[in-house]
């Protein structure tokens, strides 16, 4: 209890980041190897996914290191390293690019941005996914995930393929 309680005070003072479709998390950059960084509270480990291959996000990754409001998935290539492939976070004050601020943005400011994506409705809020197509199989997603309320409580950004 006292590690989770340290490892909170930790994510509180850090700065707030920002998110890049495809790109990264702050300091946090997609394709860069596996690492852990102070306050990691688990690690969820998936060897079936060992194999390498298809990518797209938590449910592929082989390694994925939870810290205070932020998850990190990591995959293997068939180099047999990891690399960095979804990033989430759900830190009050983190933003994406454009501004869109975890804790005080509303969906109808995103939606205003993106009037043609198609609303996720589920249990307890709502999604927003945008989705780069980056090659034949392979593309960049942003997802914005908003509470009951309409307001924005995470972002996601991963890149996938086969």
């Amino acid at each position: 209890m006292r590690f989770l309680a340290l490892s909170l005070v930790l994510a509180a003072s850090l700065p707030a980041m920002t998110m890049q479709l495809g790109r990264g998390l702050g300091p946090y950059r997609i394709g860069q190897q596996r690492s852990i960084h102070p306050g990691l509270i688990r690690t969820v480990r998936r060897p079936q996914n060992d194999a390498g291959g298809c990518s797209g996000g938590f449910q592929l990754d082989s390694y994925v290191d939870v810290y205070p409001g932020l998850k990190l998935g990591y995959i293997f290539t068939f180099a047999r390293k990891t690399y960095l492939d979804s990033i989430s976070t759900t830190r009050r004050g983190d933003r994406t690019s454009f501004g869109y601020t975890i804790g005080t943005t509303r969906l109808s400011e995103v939606r205003r941005r993106y009037p043609r994506l198609v609303l996720s409705r589920h249990p307890g809020g709502s999604t927003l996914t945008v989705v780069h197509k980056t090659g034949d199989e392979t593309a960049a997603e942003l997802r914005y995930s908003f509470d009951a309320n309409d307001r924005l409580i995470g972002l996601f950004t991963g890149v996938g393929g086969c």
